[in-house]
């Protein structure tokens, strides 16, 4: 029998799917064993060849949300129930999804809310995009989201974030977020000396383990601690040494927990809770939003000036 540890990550809407048929299609024969689950409200993304029932779940009579978050938002928060008796929950849970898109940015944030009613950790794993006001509404209103669902659990919600800007940046983005989802699976394996599964979740639940409010909070996952000690005021703090164990103590933190690797060749990697740069992340994505909707304006002036309405009351419509 493994003493690895298992995680359940659920794979939400089209980018949370397609980023964990990513990672599953890589090696992970080191890290914590892994239970996938894909949740979507379009079949667009499955291969009904390699649809497996007990990990694939779509949301009844819907198909798409074409970005309108509210659309699907009742038979969502319906289904969650069945959603977790087919897909169970494992004491860590990482939930992948698009901020932007209306389908995972809505049934992501509804699992997290039921897991943190059943005392989970939870780790949030987000892809934010700008390229339309939409998108970039989409991404705003995720985020408040999660911040409002830990604060109504009494949790933080850790969130590990990119964003691919206007599509640029979407196969850089991909790769960052499977290098920190390989990471944590690292981190959460059973398998490193000093570092059990207690001591992970501690650190995943800074409620618990640094004792702050309920709020929203940031994750970044690093093999430099130059890196990882640039970040101001961390407040949970998870570190596990490589070959290039450092010989300065460990990180100043609210929180911290440390290993050791058992298995020489591998460097050692740093793992951060914070939120200091939360409220930047925010003004950069409402100053965007601004200009889309001083855009949006300007257009409907130009319009209104350009065709102005007819002062004809027998005009039935028709230019002929």
């Amino acid at each position: 029998m493994s003493n690895k540890n298992r995680v359940t990550i659920y794979g939400c809407g089209g980018t949370g799917i397609s980023l964990l048929k990513r990672l599953v299609r890589t090696d992970l024969s080191d890290f914590a064993e892994v239970y996938e689950g894909y949740v979507d409200g379009s079949r667009s993304n499955a291969n009904d060849a390699t649809i497996d029932k007990d990990h694939w779940y779509f949301l009844e009579g819907v198909d798409g949300a074409g970005k309108i978050r509210k659309s699907n938002y009742n038979v969502t928060d319906r289904s969650i129930s069945d959603i977790l008796l087919r897909i169970k929950p494992s004491e860590l849970n990482i939930i992948i999804f698009s901020g932007s898109g209306g389908s995972g940015s809505v049934i992501g944030p509804k699992i997290a809310e039921a897991l943190f009613a059943q005392g989970k950790a939870v780790l949030f794993f987000v892809v934010g995009s700008t390229e339309s006001g939409k998108a970039t509404e989409n991404t705003l209103k995720t985020i408040y989201s999660l911040n409002d669902i830990g604060k109504k659990a009494g949790v933080a919600s850790v969130m590990c974030f990119d964003d691919n800007e206007n599509n640029s940046r979407n196969e850089e983005v991909n790769q960052v977020m499977l290098a920190s989802l390989r990471a944590t699976l690292d981190l959460y394996s059973g398998q490193h000396e000093g570092l059990d599964s207690a001591d992970v979740l501690t650190w995943a639940r800074p409620v618990i383990g640094a004792e702050i409010p309920a709020q929203l909070t940031l994750l970044d996952i690093t093999n430099s601690r130059e890196d990882a000690e640039d970040i101001e005021a961390p407040i949970s703090v998870a570190e596990l040494y490589g070959d290039d164990k450092p010989l300065n103590g460990t990180i100043k933190a609210d929180y911290n927990t440390y290993g050791q690797r058992n298995t020489r060749g591998k460097d050692s990697l740093y793992y951060v809770i914070y939120t200091n740069g939360l409220d930047k992340l925010l003004a950069g994505l409402n100053e965007k939003l601004s200009e889309f909707e001083s855009r949006r304006a300007s257009r409907e002036r130009m319009s209104k000036s350009t065709i102005p309405a007819s002062s004809d009351s027998e005009d039935d419509g028709m230019h002929l």
